[in-house]
């Protein structure tokens, strides 16, 4: 975990695997690992503890690099920048297309800030101004 206001990580626990490249939260808020040897690994958010689903279906190729979900779809992309959808169940593979770039990373489409979140950053501007002005 990392504390958003001070940076501080703290270790959680053993996943069990080695990252191949990235980890993604699905739209069901569960966590999945890209690891070496063509690993597609459930992780427990709470305690880091990692479960084999099953191994990507990669022919010739090294490794799944980069994750992302939307509509509660996943996708990943190979050290040769091939785009795939992932079934989050065993981690089978479905070529979407090719492209000419490498990639090295995927990003999911960013989600909405809860409300407490907002409403602390409004509220720590406004603190912020009464004191800048109250101290000219």
């Amino acid at each position: 975990t990392i504390d958003i206001l001070t940076g501080t990580a703290n270790r959680i626990g053993d996943m069990g695997f080695r990252s191949a490249g990235d980890i993604v939260f699905d739209d069901n808020n569960n966590l999945f690992l890209s690891a070496t040897n063509k690993q597609f690994v459930s992780l427990d958010a709470d305690t880091g503890a990692g479960t084999l689903l099953g191994n990507f279906n990669l022919t010739g190729l090294k490794e799944i690099w980069g994750l992302a979900a939307q509509d509660n779809q996943l996708f990943g992309v190979d050290d040769l920048g091939n785009y795939y959808a992932i079934n989050s169940s065993n981690g089978n593979l479905s070529r979407r297309y090719a492209s000419a770039l490498i990639a090295t990373g995927l990003a999911s489409a960013p989600t909405t800030v809860s409300a407490p979140a907002t409403m602390s950053l409004v509220l720590l501007g406004g603190v912020f101004v009464w004191f800048r002005r109250r101290t000219r």
